[in-house]
């Protein structure tokens, strides 16, 4: 079974006005689909969800990180400590198993699950979780001013990759007894990344910008002493999540409230297909390949879509 995760955001992902604009985008009219749309399935905020931003699982449990709030609340507030946030814990339909599983986070973002350790961003720090009982068994503070930790990817030999939209940086975070926070200097700044994924094949990650309306798809060759950073495809919206699929990437844009796959074996003319359409604030989602699942979080819907194709482009 091949499980992935793809990451934020609106205010999410670029504070208070990006955040108004992503709600007010008009969806594109979606395409003829490349794929075999088969089941559509959703989870509503009262089985437990609130500004849910992020989905990890390891294929049997699922667990939803959500920004929380008042019930009212209309709005996300992505960088604000309140110790509203929280992860939720669902069983493969959907069902709630624990609405709050793990609680007093502020902000909860992008989140990674290796073995039984849940790893989750929150404004400006990474917990690290046992899942086994929900027992903090990781803290590890960023310094520098950093606001808006957003998605967390697994990378090799221990180390994590992590977006900090508010400085336009990539860390690698380096577990162990002490761990080691490394800005990831590159050839080119990326404005606003957001959702992140590592290659292991190509040594490289991909990047998705929430640099609205022209955010891109950035690949960042790791091979380089300085990581050469390049485009991948022309798409361009506010985009959040992202995973790589054999030579495809999916990613989800707040633009066209939709999730996007993009044909990335020819980069100067890559096909791009909506899949998902008008998902209100489509974040940080999660790929069961086996499956052919998806779990999209629509924050500004307080739901989670779960969503089954037969990729077939």
């Amino acid at each position: 079974m091949i499980l992935m995760s793809g990451s934020l955001l609106v205010s999410s992902c670029g504070g208070s006005e990006s955040s108004a604009s992503a709600e007010e985008a008009a969806a594109t009219e979606p395409a003829a689909p490349v794929t075999n749309y088969r089941e559509q399935r959703q989870v509503s905020f009262e089985k437990g969800l609130k500004f849910p931003e992020s989905v990890a699982s390891d294929g049997e449990t699922y667990y939803v990180s959500n920004l929380g709030g008042r019930k009212s609340s209309k709005r996300p507030e992505p960088t604000k400590k309140d110790k509203n946030g929280y992860i939720a814990k669902f069983d493969a339909d959907g069902n709630l198993l624990e609405g709050k599983f793990i609680s007093g986070l502020h902000a909860p973002k992008g989140m990674v699950l290796i073995g039984d350790r849940l790893y989750v961003t929150d404004i400006d720090k990474v917990y690290g979780y046992d899942v086994t009982n929900g027992e903090k068994v990781t803290e590890i503070p960023f310094e520098g001013g950093v606001e808006f930790l957003n998605d967390i990817a697994e990378g090799p030999d221990g180390t994590l990759f992590v977006t900090a939209t508010d400085k336009n940086a990539i860390y690698q975070l380096t577990l162990g007894e002490e761990p080691k926070i490394e800005q990831i200097e590159t050839t080119e700044n990326i404005p606003s990344p957001n959702g992140i994924t590592y290659d292991a094949e190509a040594n490289a990650l991909y990047v998705v910008s929430y640099a609205g309306p022209v955010g891109r798809v950035f690949k960042v060759d790791l091979v380089q002493t300085t990581p050469k950073v390049s485009y991948v495809t022309k798409h361009e919206g506010q985009l959040d999540g992202v995973v790589k699929i054999g030579a495809f990437l999916l990613t989800t844009d707040w633009n066209s409230q939709s999730m996007w796959l993009l044909d990335i074996t020819d980069t100067n003319a890559p096909r791009e297909h909506p899949m998902a359409a008008r998902i209100s604030g489509p974040a940080d989602f999660y790929y069961d390949q086996a499956a052919g699942e998806f779990w999209i979080p629509a924050m500004l819907e307080d739901k989670v879509y779960i969503q089954t194709y037969a990729l077939r482009p």
